[in-house]
């Protein structure tokens, strides 16, 4: 007993040494274990934020479409074949006003998609191609009739369909919602379509939060 109690001075400081060896293997591994920890729960956190303000946003731009695409706007319409007292009385003005809605939307959806491909790639983007491709469409429509209305109405003409009746039928295709309640019409499947698309790339991300 006296022997190790004689060792004991000596083999502390060795003792000593081990556990500072130790310590100072462990700090920056525990640090380093932290840190990655930290770093997944922001880029969870960045991924579930971006994620909620993505959806909003495309649900925005489809609410937008859909009300751009009220028929009940157009005053004077009785009929498929009446449907140029549509934008040419008090339409025009609702018209440019729910564009200008429909704009804005698309803006900040814009916005959100630039934040998803910092996070996700740029392969994301082709998610919102369809979406996209309608509000383009829907935004040339909405650019040439009013074109055509000034026209006509320099013209003396009642409406576009006397200026032009084919162009008329397939710009009043795009600007009215002309579905059914068991058909929608192909504006409505196309923006089904779409916000579905948006929406498989989007989800998955909602469930990252941490």
């Amino acid at each position: 007993m006296s022997i190790l109690w004689c060792l004991i001075p000596s083999i502390l400081p060795i003792i000593r040494d081990i556990l500072v060896s130790i310590a100072a293997v462990l700090t920056p591994l525990v640090a380093w274990r932290g840190l990655s920890t930290w770093r997944r729960q922001l880029k969870g956190n960045a991924d579930w934020e971006v994620s909620r303000r993505l959806l909003r946003e495309t649900y925005k731009v489809r609410d937008a479409i859909h009300w751009l695409r009220v028929p009940a706007r157009f005053k004077g319409e009785e009929s498929p074949d009446e449907h140029l007292d549509i934008m040419l009385r008090s339409a025009d003005p609702a018209l440019q006003k729910r564009w200008i809605k429909l704009s804005k939307a698309f803006s900040d959806l814009r916005v959100e998609q630039i934040e998803a491909e910092v996070l996700w790639g740029s392969n994301t983007q082709d998610a919102f191609d369809p979406l996209r491709k309608i509000v383009m469409q829907i935004g040339s429509s909405v650019g040439l009739y009013l074109e055509l209305s000034d026209l006509s109405k320099s013209l003396g003409k009642g409406n576009i369909s006397e200026l032009e009746p084919e162009l008329a039928q397939e710009l009043y295709g795009v600007l009215a919602n002309l579905s059914t309640d068991d058909k929608p019409d192909a504006i409505e499947k196309e923006l089904h379509s779409a916000v579905e698309k948006i929406e498989g790339l989007v989800r998955p991300h909602l469930g990252k939060r941490t």
